[in-house]
């Protein structure tokens, strides 16, 4: 290659370089999207679950806390096996591993919603702000919804019975010829 061949592709690399957007590496690290949020509520005294899903797509993080206007308090929840038995109780954090998707459902991790306001029933719709160690507080809007009228929740299998029999898994008679 020429010096002449040369000088033009390092001014196209240059030109190039000077209109490109740049993603920092901390931009690519602290990229969290949170969908699906949801409370369950029957009554407004009781607390209630959030389920959420989170994606993941730059490097590690943890969820360290959550509030909302609407209730007196949210608490990070996860389950416990001690001695064959399973327990829900309160952490500080989940972590949110690097290019992973972690499902807030039932059975695992979640957030508990305390005091839930009358005015999230009436409007449907409750903001939450998820704390993250690193990326930070991000605002999300979760519906309000009384699970009795819900089928499976996004990204979950319906639940089955030991038969195997479910909401959309019932047995199939079997033909006789």
């Amino acid at each position: 290659m020429g010096p002449g061949m040369r000088a033009a592709l390092f001014f196209a690399a240059c030109s190039m370089a000077a209109f490109t957007p740049r993603v920092t590496a901390a931009e690519r690290l602290l990229t969290i999207a949170v969908v699906g949020v949801r409370v369950e509520v029957t009554q407004v005294a009781d607390p209630a679950p959030v389920y959420l899903t989170l994606n993941n797509y730059g490097g590690g993080d943890k969820l360290i806390g959550a509030q909302s206007i609407f209730a007196e308090s949210v608490e990070i929840h996860d389950f416990e096996k001690i001695d064959a038995v399973e327990t829900m109780k309160q952490v500080h954090a989940v972590e949110i591993p690097d290019l992973k998707i972690v499902h807030f459902q039932p059975g695992g991790p979640h957030l508990m919603i305390f005091g839930l306001h009358e005015e999230a029933l009436t409007a449907g719709t409750a903001t939450i702000v998820l704390k993250f160690q690193k990326a930070g507080e991000i605002s999300v809007e979760a519906a309000v919804v009384n699970p009795a009228t819900l089928g499976p929740a996004p990204n979950q299998e319906p639940v089955r019975n030991r038969s195997g029999r479910g909401p959309n898994n019932k047995k199939k008679k079997s033909k006789k010829n």
